[in-house]
């Protein structure tokens, strides 16, 4: 009876803007998640899709809040926007400079939230964090209400991990009033592997499913009163990976399988999204202009017309200025030496890669691992003995190798085809190590050694993670520097009926959006 009352007495609004972005506007303050409201990002391969609605209202919140530093969700650009007054939050990681860069944005009051300590932004609102790695969950109480915003922390993470949080989740808030979720994925696996015999329109469906799937999984453990499901609101632009934008899970379709898959939904229910619409309290607003215009449970119909001249421009080719080759090759070996740390000898001697260019007609790289060095053998074929081949753009790879994290813009943008062969190559999992060698991130333990201080106060308040951290030394002991050791190889080689029997999915048809 007490929560009803406070129900009524201060109402809690939700809009949702757009991709992850969402405005929680409380009694006494705003909260603005994951603001990417303009232009591409990803070096122009990801668009807004659908495009925001209900721009204005963001410009003024009073808190920002980060769940993990991907592009599209700490977008700069869109950040700028942004009134610089406002309190930016973010997880505190073992690694430290989200201070230093968001004071170069302009914002003086900025956050590193530890992961389960609650923060009272007023009278009648208060934050946690639950960080996992580099990603995190979001709680808010406000008014009343228990809103969770899992956003794409879980999505696409081991099932045992998954349960570890989400049990913490239901030990700490064993009643949610509203969850929202995405249940879609990103990155280049395994959409761009190619394989013979594999179809990779029937494997992405299948990789939705998984998604939405394991979406309904949470809710039927977590039991929340309401759940806001969200897909990834990008689109793909260049012709040749526009398919992935037409397979993504209808998510009308989630109360129904839920039902049918995991049981009655009891006093849960799911209501479905759009840029546009609006929770008051706990009450659906279909404002969005968009609900009018889906077909199949989806938009992408309309990309042409909203994005003519982008897509003309993704699919023209602009040659990259080959004076600029000598130095992009010498930059490559630099930071494939710098990365050779993270694998043994023999498993950089076994990843025998090629690097072919689209905007560099007629020029391959292949390179080989001989006395401890890298050998690149610029050619206009990939040598036969190469396990993988890489397709890219030099200019992409010229702007991934160019600053910290830059492999996001390469692997997590759709920037390149993987080829692989053999069985052989695929349970080795050597795409990771070609990939990782031409990719620019922080690695971990270096961090560490950096601030052994910080990361050790990123451990102990952390009891889940340092605990999953553990295990995963024990458990990986013999792999360590070695082959990497994820069993994903399904994904390539089996057919759509075997996979599904792989991830324990039910069989259902697919449409246009699955």
């Amino acid at each position: 009876m007490i929560r009803v009352l406070v129900r009524c007495l201060d109402m809690v609004h939700i809009d949702y803007i757009c991709h992850s972005c969402f405005l929680v506007t409380t009694s006494d303050t705003s909260l603005l998640f994951d603001p990417w409201t303009q232009g591409p990002c990803y070096k122009g391969q990801w668009h807004l899709y659908p495009k925001p609605v209900g721009l204005s209202k963001v410009l003024h919140a009073k808190h920002i809040l980060l769940t993990h530093g991907h592009e599209d969700h700490m977008h700069r650009p869109s950040l700028e926007l942004q009134d610089k007054s406002a309190r930016v939050w973010f997880p505190f990681q073992w690694r430290a400079g989200i201070k230093g860069y968001m004071h170069r944005l302009g914002f003086e009051k900025v956050e590193e939230a530890v992961t389960l300590r609650k923060h009272r932004l007023g009278p009648n609102t208060s934050i946690t964090f639950l960080a996992y790695s580099l990603e995190s969950i979001v709680i808010i109480e406000a008014d009343g209400l228990v809103i969770v915003n899992i956003n794409d922390a879980l999505n696409s993470n081991h099932e045992n991990v998954v349960m570890m949080f989400l049990d913490v989740l239901k030990k700490r808030w064993p009643h949610i009033d509203m969850l929202i979720t995405g249940f879609s994925g990103a990155g280049y696996f395994p959409n761009q592997v190619r394989y013979p015999g594999k179809n990779d329109r029937e494997v992405g469906q299948v990789r939705e499913h998984y998604f939405a799937h394991n979406l309904c999984r949470f809710v039927d453990f977590l039991k929340p009163e309401l759940v806001l499901p969200f897909a990834p609101g990008f689109a793909l632009l260049e012709d040749h990976n526009r398919w992935i934008n037409d397979v993504k899970f209808d998510r009308r379709r989630l109360a129904s399988y839920h039902e049918e898959h995991f049981g009655t939904l009891g006093n849960t229910r799911y209501t479905p999204w759009w840029p546009g619409d609006r929770m008051e309290g706990m009450e659906h607003r279909p404002d969005s202009p968009y609900h009018s215009q889906l077909k199949d449970g989806g938009l992408y119909h309309l990309l042409d017309e909203v994005y003519a001249d982008e897509i003309l421009a993704a699919n023209t080719m602009v040659p990259y200025d080959n004076s600029r080759l000598p130095a992009l090759q010498r930059n490559c070996l630099l930071w494939m030496q710098h990365n050779s740390k993270l694998y043994a000898e023999r498993v950089l001697a076994d990843a025998q890669f090629s690097i072919r260019f689209k905007d560099v007609p007629g020029v391959v790289w292949n390179i080989l691992r001989t006395a401890e060095r890298f050998e690149l053998i610029e050619a206009a074929n990939a040598l036969e003995s190469s396990r993988v081949i890489i397709t890219t753009k030099a200019a992409m790879l010229e702007h991934s190798l160019a600053r910290d994290w830059g492999g996001d813009a390469l692997a997590g943008g759709y920037a390149l085809v993987v080829e692989m062969f053999d069985e052989d190559a695929l349970e080795k999992n050597l795409d990771i190590v070609c990939v990782r060698l031409i990719t620019r991130y922080p690695i971990m333990r270096e961090d560490i050694m950096k601030q052994p201080l910080r990361a050790a106060k990123y451990f102990i308040t952390n009891p889940t993670i340092a605990s999953l951290h553990l295990k995963q030394k024990i458990v990986l002991k013999p792999y360590v520097n070695r082959y990497p050791y994820n069993e994903r190889d399904h994904w390539i080689s089996t057919t759509k009926c075997e996979l599904c029997k792989v991830c324990n999915l039910p069989e259902i048809e697919y449409t246009a959006t699955t």
